[in-house]
């Protein structure tokens, strides 16, 4: 019996000592488009969706303020729509994706782009 004792508190110690593993967030959508010189990037990251928004685009000013988002997902029908819950001054976007056809629309310009459903 104090085998049992021994080998159950030496496994309840092993597993005090292995690293915690907490509910990491991931990439749960990825949006990329491009054209000339100019590149623009969506992320939406979070443990499920639909995540919070993480836009980058070529000449976007560093921020440091959070921009609330409209978000519409459908990851069964990979239809997502996204735009800025609010004018704020900052560049305007619009990003429609219905299975294979992804339109970014970015200050009056509307540019094709590859949507990424895989969940990281």
């Amino acid at each position: 019996m104090d085998l049992v004792r021994f080998i159950s508190a030496l496994g309840l110690a092993v597993l005090m000592l292995m690293p915690r593993t907490v509910n990491a967030s991931g990439d749960v959508f990825r949006f990329e488009a491009s054209a000339d010189d100019f590149h623009f990037e969506l992320i939406l990251v979070g443990r499920e969706d639909p995540g919070s928004v993480q836009a980058r685009w070529t000449g976007k000013p560093a921020s440091t303020t959070m921009r609330r988002h409209h978000i519409d997902m459908d990851r069964a029908r990979q239809r997502l729509f996204v735009h800025p819950a609010h004018a704020d001054g900052e560049s305007a976007f619009e990003l429609r994706v219905s299975g294979t056809v992804d339109e970014l629309w970015f200050e009056g310009r509307r540019l094709q782009g590859v949507a990424d459903w895989t969940v990281w």
